[in-house]
């Protein structure tokens, strides 16, 4: 078969091999050897000669022709090396472990964090070069880990000029569009309900009982389609972020401060033009009729989640009448939810981890975060105004962006079930064969540590959610005609399906631009994209701060359990607080092995098989990584002695052999205990060699021991 030509995005690894994910068939990575890169770096788009079959399931192998694309041009680095010729270490993993620098070095010394542009070089043989741009100060600074990931994600920064002057001269525009034109619902009872922490309110809700026992139910969002006009400098800065990023310790807004925080944003006792969703619901919770309209909307109280929650709980509250709305919005909502998971929502519970930092940039404390009976009220409205939104516009023929998420692949849902038999091997894996029989079992588990565990492994098995121009369904809600909506201050999608729908009232009865379509689609890729970096990017952030958490904490120990086994060791999640690290494969078998992964466990030769999923441990911080983003443990006790042992009994300087703390090895071949000498250690064979046992007769030469000739 004569070799092809195709283009694709290079994927490096650590091993100085890679893969080319080819752009006719993303499904298809090709094998790239150590020898055959180019020069390529991790994400550059690439020319390469394809040999074998490019076909999902078949074996290819590509050679990097040609660079087409870099998709590093600027990213952050750490100098290295003597004064008089240093070096960079770039903060990027998957990048080479070190560059040449040209130019002048802007100041900096050894153990200086630089942002840099990359050089091409004259000679391809060299690779490229790094320029130094600017010095950010020291590298053991945790200040500075957001330039590492704003460079590393191309995050955006400070708002254009142009754009900040827009969003003051459309200010007076603002104030006068609050009180003119619209239907008044200031005079009804409303609030915000956000985290404590939240500086931008872009929903308010209203509930009143009708004398018939039904509810209408008013769902408000800040009309941001008002204050920013399509095709001007603040829409095309909030186009090209696509939503606001939030990162520990920041956030990087998708508008403008005076927009996000004080010209739309629903403050309590303001004067706010809104998009209103008014629904009427029966005593069952279903939808008897729903409005749409422009209004505007003055907030009594900005009410935060715990507060929420402290008067469902039963707390009283100075206003009454307040603390009834609330009672009966926590009704409604649960009713609602009953009905979203009988027509088969999901309902995961996966705390998330919450970081505080302190005024140096590291975590002061690492919690988790469970989302409790005021986020459900909340989250139900959110999507059933979101639900009325969608309909509204789909019924009047007008394009939309659509929330869309497909269901697991058949494969995904395989390797979950060969990993719930290492969780949970009591319950018949085999007997979870559709939609309807997972989630009943899934909401039937009770809440404790390994449910959360087993939650997070059916998320890594849904495919990720994405922006469409034609609704494919969602999945995990269990609905099908979804997109949002009601943040409209943070997501780009939002504020354009604003905009439909604005145009679908100022022109009743006519049809939507043709072009619209053809925007949508486009508008729904970007969208996607921005939105997975920003994902993306939290993610690193949070990875290096929990390593930074761990820098202050070598040789401390804590109780986890095992999270997965790869090639590279045993994965361990803490049980507090929240973090995650690496028990490397040399540390707890140092034998040589030959592994291959199956669901969440390794299988091979060597000394022991890993511990299964879930296994509880008990494992000893011994090393950090900020430039891997890894956290190494070693492992001190595992099974039924990590429950008993106490962790404080290893310190700093203690060093244990991990064979006095854990269950008896199980032989790899029989999978039975091997037997233990008086001393503890495996019994002898009269195989091995050594004292304490029968020394071999030596072989004369050329011969060989056994079957499978000279070894």
């Amino acid at each position: 078969m004569r070799p092809e030509l195709l283009t694709g995005r290079f994927l490096a690894t650590r091993q100085r091999f890679g893969f080319v994910r080819l752009d006719s068939d993303p499904a298809v990575d090709c094998f790239v050897p150590p020898h055959a890169t180019g020069g390529a770096f991790d994400g550059d788009r690439v020319r390469c000669e394809v040999h074998g079959d490019p076909r999902p399931g078949c074996s290819c192998e590509a050679h990097v022709l040609a660079i087409l694309e870099r998709h590093h041009r600027r990213f952050t680095g750490r100098l290295g090396g003597p004064r008089r010729r240093p070096y960079l270490v770039p903060d990027l993993a998957r990048l080479p472990a070190r560059l040449r620098l040209t130019g002048d070095l802007q100041g900096a010394r050894p153990d200086d964090r630089v942002l840099v542009a990359l050089e091409e070089a004259g000679d391809a043989r060299r690779g490229p070069t790094a320029t130094i741009l600017t010095r950010l100060g020291e590298a053991h600074d945790a200040r500075l880990d957001e330039e590492i990931v704003r460079a590393e994600f191309s995050l955006p920064g400070d708002y254009p000029r142009a754009a900040e002057q827009e969003a003051a001269e459309r200010e007076s525009h603002l104030m006068w569009t609050a009180c003119s034109r619209r239907q008044d619902f200031s005079s009804e009872l409303t609030v915000t309900i956000d985290p404590a922490d939240a500086r931008d309110h872009d929903d308010a809700v209203s509930l009143a009982v009708r004398p018939d026992g039904t509810w209408r139910l008013r769902v408000h969002i800040a009309d941001v389609a008002e204050g920013v006009a399509p095709g001007g400098a603040i829409d095309a800065e909030a186009r090209r972020r696509g939503n606001s990023t939030y990162l520990p310790g920041c956030m990087i807004p998708m508008l403008p401060q005076r927009y996000a925080t004080r010209l739309l944003s629903l403050k309590a006792g303001a004067l706010r033009p809104v998009m209103t969703l008014s629904m009427r619901l029966g005593r069952d919770g279903r939808l008897l009729g729903t409005r749409v309209e422009e209004g505007c909307v003055r907030s009594r109280a900005a009410l935060d989640y715990d507060q929420v929650g402290e008067v469902l709980a039963g707390a009283a509250h100075d206003d009454v009448a307040l603390r009834q709305m609330l009672c009966e919005m926590d009704r409604l909502a649960q009713l609602l939810r009953r009905r979203r998971f009988a027509r088969g929502g999901f309902d995961l519970d996966v705390p998330e981890t919450e970081i505080e930092l302190d005024a140096d940039g590291v975590p002061r404390r690492i919690s988790r975060h469970r989302s409790g009976r005021s986020h459900q009220l909340i989250e139900e409205f959110m999507i059933l105004g979101n639900r009325v939104a969608c309909r509204f516009a789909v019924t009047r023929g007008l394009p939309y962006v659509f929330r869309v998420h497909p269901p697991p692949t058949p494969e995904a849902l395989e390797r979950f079930r060969e990993q719930l038999r290492e969780l949970a091997p009591e319950v018949p894996a085999q007997g979870l064969t559709d939609v309807e029989r997972i989630r009943s079992w899934l909401a039937s588990l009770a809440r404790e540590p390994r449910t959360w565990q087993i939650h997070e492994l059916f998320l890594r098995a849904m495919q990720r959610a994405s922006y469409a121009a034609h609704d494919a369904g969602h999945y995990g809600l269990g609905l099908r005609g979804y997109g949002h909506f009601t943040s409209p201050i943070r997501r780009y999608p939002d504020l354009f399906n604003h905009r439909l729908i604005k145009w679908a009232l100022a022109h009743p009865g006519r049809p939507a631009p043709r072009e619209w379509s053809e925007e949508v689609a486009l508008l729904a890729r970007e969208c996607t994209e921005t939105a997975e970096r920003s994902e993306r990017a939290e993610s690193e952030l949070t990875r290096i701060k929990l390593v930074r958490w761990a820098e202050r904490r070598w040789g401390d120990s804590f109780r986890g359990r095992v999270s997965g086994t790869s090639r590279a060791g045993i994965h361990v999640a803490l049980d507090e607080p929240p973090v995650r690290g690496l028990v490397p494969q040399q540390d707890w078998d140092p034998a040589p092995r030959r592994n291959r992964e199956r669901g969440g466990r390794t299988y091979g030769r060597g000394r022991g098989s890993a511990p299964t999923l879930g296994t509880p441990v008990i494992v000893q911080i011994v090393r950090s990584d900020i430039r891997e983003r890894q956290i190494f443990f070693a492992l001190r006790a595992a099974g039924p002695k990590a429950l008993r042992a106490d962790p404080h009994a290893w310190g700093a300087n203690d060093v244990h052999d991990i064979g006095e703390f854990c269950e008896p090895r199980l032989d790899a071949v029989t999978r039975r205990r091997r037997p233990r000498g008086a001393q503890g250690q495996p019994a002898s064979t009269g195989r091995r060699r050594g004292r304490g046992g029968p020394r071999k007769r030596p072989l004369a030469r050329g011969r060989t021991r056994g079957r499978g000739g000279r070894r």
